[in-house]
């Protein structure tokens, strides 16, 4: 009894659990004014999933940004805000694509931001590039949208979007920043499934560039 409690607590429903009448009136309009137990209950449904999906959702949120427990979600944290299935996990064909697009969103890669780490290089700005000559750290963001090794490739990727958005997406006009999140991110519009599959199409050829390319697709940490 005492954790059948804990969990209407948890989730803000202890006047629930005080009085078990008040979920004909959960949310002070009888329901949504509903008529009949089926209102009720699909109210019910909703009004609950909600109440959990929020909690859990703040939870989580505070959980990656916390930077000294999970170094890794250094960029995952700066777009992902919803707990949810995102889409470029629903593109058709290109596994690699999406397992390295996976690998850059979690942080958990083979660029020099984490392979610098682990060879024990402490701070980050030191963990250089060693696929250009601007001296500065290889982290997701400049290999995806500023390393010059990629430049054709990337210049290739900006038209294909403009291309299959019909103009709406011309990332020329962005700043880094909004480039780097619409690259990691997509457009969260009618053209994300064909833009995350340029996309990942993208990052197939720019890890073939990469000097520690290995054809083992298991050499990816995910």
């Amino acid at each position: 009894m005492h954790q059948k409690k804990k969990v209407f607590n948890r989730y803000g429903l202890e006047k629930v659990w005080r009085n078990h009448n008040s979920v004909f009136n959960l949310d002070g309009k009888n329901n949504n004014g509903a008529q009949d137990i089926n209102q009720h209950k699909n109210f019910w449904k909703r009004f609950i999933t909600k109440k959990i999906m929020h909690f859990e959702e703040q939870k989580w949120l505070q959980l990656i940004n916390d930077r000294e427990k999970y170094p890794k979600l250094r960029t995952y944290c700066l777009f992902k805000t919803k707990l949810r299935l995102e889409d470029y996990l629903l593109t058709k064909g290109n596994p690699w694509g999406r397992q390295i697009l996976t690998s850059l969103r979690s942080g958990t890669n083979k660029l020099m931001i984490e392979k610098g780490r682990w060879m024990g290089i402490q701070k980050e700005e030191d963990r250089l590039c060693l696929q250009c000559d601007l001296k500065i750290a290889e982290s997701e963001k400049h290999f995806l949208i500023a390393c010059p090794k990629y430049e054709h490739l990337r210049v290739d990727l900006f038209t294909k979007i403009i291309n299959v958005s019909n103009g709406k997406w011309n990332l020329t006009n962005y700043t880094d920043q909004d480039r780097f999140l619409l690259i990691i991110n997509g457009t969260q519009d009618k053209f994300n499934l064909k833009v995350f599959t340029l996309i990942q199409n993208y990052l197939e050829k720019c890890y073939k560039l990469r000097n520690d390319y290995m054809v083992d697709e298991r050499d990816i940490n995910l």
